[in-house]
């Protein structure tokens, strides 16, 4: 925004949302908007002129007042395993980490043997257990790295493997 409008004063406010806080499983949360209902009040509040948010945590239904102004270019939508070459190269058995239940369903599907745990936590957190062992690979979103610009893991073929709806939008 600031590259477009020179000299817009721009004040960023992190907001943290249900989803940050619970540490549960999101089936064991059994919530809908984790991770945007917070941010859509601080907006409807008017603590916020706006909000920027993942594409793929909205609910199908914005909070009254909230509206989708503006999507900007689309990061990459596939996932990435860090860990492994390639989710076909684990030996059974592994422990994959995600807290997607859209991950978790995928890799039932396509290895039945592997082990797959929660997985919590930002970018870092998930990076650092994947090296330090606590799982031997994990599934991340390929735009989450790209933005952070972390090179890390290797793309697993969206043909095969069906990234989010909205995965890697604003």
């Amino acid at each position: 925004m600031r590259d477009a409008h020179p000299g817009l004063e721009v004040e960023i406010r992190a907001v943290e949302t249900r989803g940050d806080k619970d540490q549960r499983s999101f089936a064991a949360i059994g919530a809908k908007g984790l991770f945007v209902a917070e941010v859509e009040q601080a907006v409807v509040d008017g603590r916020a002129d706006l909000a920027v948010h993942s594409a793929k945590d909205l609910t199908a239904q914005l909070a009254e007042g909230c509206a989708i102004l503006c999507v900007p270019r689309r990061a990459p939508a596939h996932d990435v395993i860090v860990g492994a070459d390639g989710i076909e190269d684990l030996p059974s058995g592994a422990t994959v980490g995600t807290s997607s239940m859209r991950r978790r369903a995928l890799l039932a599907e396509l290895r039945p043997d592997l082990d797959v745990v929660d997985f919590r936590g930002n970018l870092d957190t998930r990076l650092r257990k994947v090296q330090e062992g606590v799982v031997d690979a994990a599934i991340l979103a390929a735009a989450g790295l790209a933005r952070l610009e972390v090179k890390a893991g290797s793309p697993i073929d969206p043909d095969r493997w069906v990234p989010a709806p909205g995965q890697g939008a604003l």
